[in-house]
């Protein structure tokens, strides 16, 4: 079974560039943990329908006890202490890619 984990991130204020720095190196370090097996981070292309937030994280586990080994991690810790400190907001959904999942068009 795959979980995916989302999550989008909102800044109060523009990120500088040392903030969006330090986020990607921060992202970065999660592949460390060797939990997920995808890991995609990027900005939204235009903010135009965000409401505010500016970059997604997307992650893929085998389960939610990989997910919740992850999220154990001192590495992962470590960034969530950094989000805390930054003051980011942050928008989270895991959900089960099964056969409650509804996908198009069907493989």
């Amino acid at each position: 079974m795959t979980l995916q984990h989302v999550v989008a991130f909102r800044f109060g204020r523009p990120p500088t560039d040392h903030q969006l720095s330090e986020m990607t190196a921060g992202i970065e370090s999660l592949s460390t943990i060797g939990e997920a097996r995808t890991i995609r981070f990027g900005p939204d292309l235009t903010g135009a329908r965000t409401r505010g937030y500016s970059h997604l994280l997307f992650m893929e586990f085998d389960d939610e006890h990989a997910l919740e080994r992850y999220q154990e991690h001192p590495v992962h810790r470590r960034f969530a202490d950094w989000i805390a400190e930054q003051q980011v907001g942050l928008l989270v959904f895991d959900y089960h890619v099964d056969d409650r999942t509804r996908v198009w068009p069907k493989a």
